[in-house]
């Protein structure tokens, strides 16, 4: 596989750099290169990532070694190599010392696969050993860093003492310079005492090669310290053997180790002796325990070593005590304090308390704690919380006040209730104080005199109403006892007070009365009918609404009476039947709907009744209580919003305004019981009022428009307000009273869609009774305020539906536009959106000639005949004309009645067209013709629709100018194509009279070429290039001298070379042109092989291009059939021969099996 390489290659000829580029790859690379001429675009190439440069040494300003300067410069190490046209030895030398990789001589390129692979070879070797310098460099350091911060002593000494090196932390800890000690012996050292042991330390060094243990040292103060060594003898590597010294300061832990000993001493005595039980606990179990906590249990301690502490523990506790002490061993927690229940060794339970703090101990994690018995006083403190918690919850959860006051009537204990209603936070705010300190002087007064009468006396003060002010301020009445309170002997200490509060029972009372009184009121002036009768049915108590219903005057005068003496008979015996059934069963009658009618105005009107049983105290029924409610109004609106429901409904089925209208119509006459009715809509461009549609009797409207503001409709439309006329025949304001029929009366209702009036309703009733209700105004109104949002709604999704479809359109014609360059096609399409779009009869385009000014028919769509087809006008005759001239869109309303236009006339006779619309096509700021729209009906079209048409003309103006500029460029690029090939056929015969033997070659073998090619399915687009390049395809040779190019005797080495240039420099002269960049296979590759031994680039196989493989067979058969100066034509035979011998070397088997078959060689 190829290896990847990125070069950066420093030449001013790319053929040169192709080249290069061929040995890479010849060499086993895979070059992703870029080249550079100059010193700025080598500066700016310049990259670490490259793994090669290739430079020229002269290059015009700037030369090989310059560039490998500025690599130095940059601190890259990117092998270098020269590759020169000519080198000489001293430009050599000079190269290698600068250090250049190597340097290579281009006509020697073979050289530069083995040259590129020495020099990335020794980038390698670099690499490595920079890798290795830094990796020993960076060991170095660290340990140079370890000895320089050691809090330990290193050192090395010599066989007999002396010291060789020693680390600063020894220098410090001993007080010496550094080469002080370096002057000194390990002996002067040592404390005097040990210095008759050193001898032995060194022996022990020769014997075994290391030495462990402790040496007393003197520091340079006299301090005496402790140093716990380990050394080492070495003898390999080394002039003289030497011993490797490391050794740590211990003199405070052996300090601290004997002084926990003594401490531990004591702490043990004590524990021993202490009557707190201690227990220290390691990995689960009693490591110890003291005689006391043995006690405790009922163990000695000697039992309990090994036992786990959860094993002393009742069932229900063990957890608590087994998750305390994971806490502590684990370290989660210092320490803690809880209590738990410990089981005896006798299995009675005791309650214990305990203490526990984590440790150390014997390097593992451990726990010690203290514990105390604590059954008896947790009995005790039981017992009399039980006690005090039953007592303090019966008074602080009682609602009434309680105290105790001392002989001077100072509070000594308050509850809860008392502090809250003193406002008080707490007991001792109140501790000392008298009434006097917190209510009036007079109510305190009084207070004190009741309770010292108790303690003097030794009575108590019972059921006492007494005032009192709340913490609010408010006024209240307590209901109070006050007992003298006695001491052991018997004698009076105090007093204990017990208040409760009867304020609301008190007024309660007074508002009993109060209330009865405004029940009376309330009932009497309630809307309802609320009455009380006896089991005969007779009015025992009834409201002001009552007597009114029932005609009394009064309600005195409806008392002791019955129905049948004011309703009708067959009212009264339906409401007696109903009350006897309730008397009887006992079971009220609720919500029941039943007619009435008042008495005192003969209107008839709807009641929802209710009638309960009354009952006495024994819950006998001794009559019953009724409740009457006024629902008439109640069910009118309900008659109202079901009408809504029902046009609602109705009118969802209907998908579109247009089918709305009759529905809505349908169901306004159904639920007005209406003979006529009609739908009135204002035009938003005139302001008239329209009758869009008629049902019934009033049918004969629709479609009549009416001036703004007149009519009944009109009227409704103007003022937002209902108009309501009774005697329609005798009304003013009616526009057209014989359009509306037998109808008499008649209401209107304008429809309101938020906020704006957008028509009318209208209903009609022909009898001569007819009357228009308020409750069918209401009703009316309701169903128009419905329809009114409901035609808006459809409006508003019809004109949606319609913006939709033009979007649909204009995307139509656009792309009619980019798809289609024929004119024709276009203008049929659009005209096709114009008449759907605009809802028109019929659509023309007139383009206008630049040339004649005239206006010529171009499309149509929707007319009768062809005459449209004749129309030619000048600018500024007929509509059409002037819509060009002015550049505005002319509206005619009537053609039949508007000036008549002479040239148009003749044109649509038979047409019947009655409205036309002429817009200019305007592209560009210049006129291209003229849009004309005809419609058979009169059209008012709004503002929108004429936007429309505006935004049609201008798509339509876009797609002519769009088809007159690709005619004029289709034109020009005719023409210069023209221009190109026989320019292209002067060049290739310039080239034949230049080389008198060749002449026609060139000729013939484009022929021959373009015959093979199609044969081979080539398709005509690539045979246009493939005919430029044949005809160039020994342009190259202008470059090649007249003396090599005409030379009569055969070519040396050095002529074929330069010869077979002639390729590259076909290339060097095409490629910048890019219309002729398609044709360059021929020129640059026809002299390249099948196999690969062709020139200039020595592809191979299908590497080489198609047109240059075909164009190689063509042009050898034409030149062996032709005279040359060194030979004689060749036989026709002889060449089919050549042919078929060279398939598969010089020639592609393919393409020259096809070109035999054309010359009839196969």
């Amino acid at each position: 596989m190829p290896t990847a390489l990125r070069v950066l290659i420093l030449e001013d000829s790319p053929a040169d750099a192709e080249l290069m580029l061929y040995e890479l790859r010849r060499g086993g690379f895979d070059p992703d290169w870029r080249r550079a001429e100059t010193e700025p675009e080598y500066r700016a190439a310049l990259d670490p990532a490259l793994d090669l440069i290739l430079a020229d040494c002269n290059l015009p300003q700037f030369d090989g070694l310059q560039a490998h300067d500025i690599l130095l410069e940059r601190g890259l190490d990117i092998p270098f190599i020269i590759v020169s046209g000519s080198i000489s030895e001293e430009l050599a030398v000079s190269a290698m010392q600068h250090g250049v990789a190597d340097y290579v001589v281009k006509d020697r390129l073979a050289r530069l696969g083995p040259a590129v692979t020495k020099a990335l070879e020794q980038r390698r070797l670099r690499d490595e050993k920079r890798r290795a310098d830094q990796e020993l460099q960076e060991s170095e350091d660290r340990y140079r860093d370890l000895v320089e911060h050691s809090q330990d002593l290193i050192c090395t000494h010599a066989l007999d003492g002396q010291i060789l090196s020693v680390n600063p932390w020894a220098a410090r800890a001993l007080g010496y310079e550094m080469n002080t000690l370096l002057q000194m012996n390990i002996r002067d050292i040592l404390a005097s005492e040990v210095r008759d042991g050193f001898d032995e330390y060194l022996a022990e060094l020769r014997t075994r090669g290391k030495a462990t243990g402790r040496m007393k040292v003197h520091t340079r103060t006299g301090e005496t310290r402790i140093w716990e060594y380990n050394n080492t003898l070495r003898t390999e590597g080394v002039p003289a053997p030497i011993v490797r010294g490391m050794a740590r300061d211990v003199t405070e832990q052996l300090r601290a180790e004997a002084a926990l000993r003594e401490s531990e001493a004591r702490f043990r005595a004590l524990v021993e002796q202490s009557l707190t039980g201690v227990a220290l606990i390691r990995e689960g179990q009693f490591v110890y325990v003291n005689p006391r906590l043995a006690e405790m249990v009922g163990y000695r301690p000697d039992e309990m070593i090994g036992l786990s502490p959860v094993d002393l523990v009742v069932e229900a506790d063990r957890e608590l005590v087994r998750e305390n002490l994971r806490k502590r061993l684990s370290g989660e927690v210092m320490s803690a304090h809880y209590a738990f229940r410990a089981q005896r060794k006798d299995g009675t339970e005791i309650e214990m308390e305990v203490w526990g703090s984590a440790m150390t101990y014997q390097g593992r994690p451990a726990v010690l704690s203290t514990l105390l018995d604590i059954t008896e006083r947790k009995r005790a403190e039981e017992a009399l919380s039980s006690e005090r918690n039953l007592l303090r919850t019966l008074i602080d959860n009682t609602p009434d006040f309680i105290f105790v006051k001392d002989t001077e009537s100072q509070f000594v204990v308050n509850n809860t209730a008392h502090m809250r209603g003193l406002k008080a936070a707490s007991q001792e705010e109140l501790l000392g104080k008298t009434d006097f300190d917190i209510f009036p002087h007079e109510l305190a007064a009084q207070y004190y005199a009741d309770e010292q009468a108790v303690v003097h006396s030794g009575q108590p003060l019972l059921n006492r109403e007494e005032p009192f002010v709340d913490e609010t301020g408010q006024p209240r009445w307590l209901l109070t006892s006050k007992i003298p309170l006695r001491d052991g002997a018997g004698a009076v200490v105090g007093l204990v007070g017990i208040s409760r509060d009867i304020t609301e029972r008190k007024r309660a009372e007074e508002a009993l009365t109060a209330e009865r009184a405004l029940l009376r009121i309330v009932i009497d002036n309630l809307p309802h009918q609320i009455y009380v009768k006896d089991t005969e049915s007779r009015f025992l108590l009834a409201n002001a609404a009552a007597a009114f219903t029932t005609g009394a005057a009064t309600v005195a005068d409806l008392i002791g009476k019955t129905d049948f003496d004011f309703f009708p008979q067959e009212l009264a015996a339906q409401y007696f039947a109903d009350e006897q059934e309730i008397i009887r069963s006992g079971q009220p009658i609720v919500d029941h709907e039943e007619p009435i009618v008042v008495q005192t105005t003969g209107e008839p009107r709807w009641n929802l009744i209710t009638k309960v049983p009354l009952r006495d105290s024994a819950g006998k029924i001794i009559g019953l209580v009724g409740l009457n409610r006024d629902i008439t109004d109640y069910r009118r609106r309900e008659r109202e919003l079901e009408a809504i429901a029902i046009v609602a409904n109705a009118l969802r089925t209907a998908p579109t305004r247009a089918e709305m209208l009759p529905i809505l119509l349908d169901q306004t006459l159904a639920l007005a019981e209406a003979d006529g009715a009609l739908l009135a809509m204002r035009d938003p461009v005139t302001g008239e009022t329209v009758i869009e549609l008629g049902r019934a009797g009033l049918d004969r409207a629709n479609g009549r428009r009416i001036p703004p503001g007149e009519g009944l409709a009109g009227y409704a439309i103007a003022t937002g307000r209902p108009y309501v006329t009774n005697d329609v025949r005798n009304e003013p304001r009616a526009y057209w009273p014989d359009l509306l029929g037998d109808s008499r009366a008649v209401a209107t209702v304008p429809l309101i869609a938020q906020g704006e009036i957008i028509g009318a309703l209208m209903v009609a009733h022909n009898s001569l009774r007819a009357e228009i209700t308020g409750d069918e105004v209401r009703l009316l109104t309701a169903i128009g305020d419905m329809a009114a949002n409901a035609i808006r709604r459809a409006t508003l999704h019809e004109q949606t539906e319609r913006s939709l479809e033009r979007l649909a359109a204009l995307r139509a014609i656009d792309n009619a536009i980019s798809s289609s360059l024929d004119l024709r096609v276009t203008l049929n399409i659009f005209l096709d959106q114009v008449t759907v779009q605009l809802r028109v009869d019929a659509a023309a385009v007139l383009l206008l000639n630049p040339h004649t000014q005239i206006l010529e028919y171009a499309a149509g769509r929707g007319f009768r005949s062809a005459a449209i087809a004749q129309s030619r006008l000048r600018l500024g005759e007929g509509h059409a004309g002037r819509a060009a001239l002015e550049r505005r869109t002319i509206v005619v309303g009537n053609l039949p009645e508007a000036e008549s236009d002479r040239l148009l006339a003749p044109i649509l006779a038979g047409e019947h067209f009655i409205a036309y619309f002429g817009a200019p096509l305007i592209a560009k700021g210049q006129i291209k013709g003229v849009l004309e729209i005809f419609h058979r009906v009169s059209l008012t079209p709004d503002p929108e629709w004429l936007d429309f048409l505006k935004t049609l003309g201008g798509q339509a103006a876009i797609a002519i100018d769009n088809a007159q500029l690709f005619d004029e460029v289709q034109r020009s690029n005719i023409q210069l194509t023209l221009a190109y090939d026989a320019t292209i056929e002067g060049w290739s015969r310039a080239l034949d009279l230049r080389d008198q033997e060749t002449e026609g070659h060139t000729q013939r073998v484009t022929e021959m070429t373009l015959k093979l090619a199609r044969a081979m399915g080539i398709g005509e687009a690539e045979l246009v290039h493939i005919r430029r390049g044949a005809l160039l395809h020994d342009i190259g040779k202008m470059g090649i001298p007249d003396r090599i190019l005409f030379k009569n005797g055969p070519l040396t080495d050095g002529e074929w070379a330069v010869m077979r240039d002639h390729p590259v420099f076909a290339y060097q002269m095409l490629l910048p042109i890019a219309y002729l960049r398609p044709a360059l296979d021929i020129p640059y590759c026809h002299h390249e092989k099948w196999d690969g031994t062709g020139y200039p680039r020595g592809l191979k196989g299908d590497t080489i291009p198609l047109a240059a493989r075909i164009f190689a067979v063509a042009d050898v058969w034409d030149a062996l059939r032709s005279d040359r100066p060194y030979r004689e034509a060749w036989p026709e035979e002889k060449v089919r021969e050549y042919l078929r011998q060279q398939a598969g070397k010089h020639f592609d088997p393919n393409v020259a099996q096809a070109f035999l078959k054309i010359v009839g060689g196969e």
